[in-house]
């Protein structure tokens, strides 16, 4: 019996947390894709092992670019734990992306709007002003 594969991220939407999991199963067809609010990273866990025994998988591996991820899944008996590079788990990115304004609707979170370059500019310098003069 092979082992699913689960892609497993921290993404954000403007300054919200997500956990994403991807799930592939033996063939490497996407089984199922699960975004939800961010809580940490023992929720993220158990959260991932409940997925997993939804597909009878008492043991699978997990792909992560995020160190306190990985450490949770080398301290978890069947997660197969591996870190990897953004790229190679870049596909829970593209999960946000593409389901972006579901996840707006539902978790209710507003679009941030874009400021004009001047401004943004004025903002920097005042920044770093009011930094230099606390620093004095």
């Amino acid at each position: 019996m092979s082992r699913y594969l689960t892609t497993v991220s921290v993404e954000y939407l403007d300054a919200t947390a997500f956990i994403v999991f991807n799930l592939y199963d033996d063939a490497g067809h996407l089984a199922d894709q699960v975004i939800k609010p961010y809580v940490d990273v023992e929720t993220s866990v158990k959260e991932l092992q409940e997925l997993a025994k939804t597909y009878d998988q008492a043991h699978f591996e997990a792909w992560t670019s995020s160190t306190e991820l990985f450490a949770a899944f080398l301290q978890t008996p069947g997660i197969g734990g591996q870190l990897k590079y953004g790229d190679d788990t870049a596909d829970t990115l593209s999960a946000i992306k593409q389901h972006e304004d579901i996840i707006r609707e539902l978790y209710d979170i507003k679009l941030k709007p874009v400021l004009p370059k001047w401004k943004q500019w004025l903002i920097n310098k005042l920044t770093k002003l009011k930094e230099r003069l606390e620093n004095e």
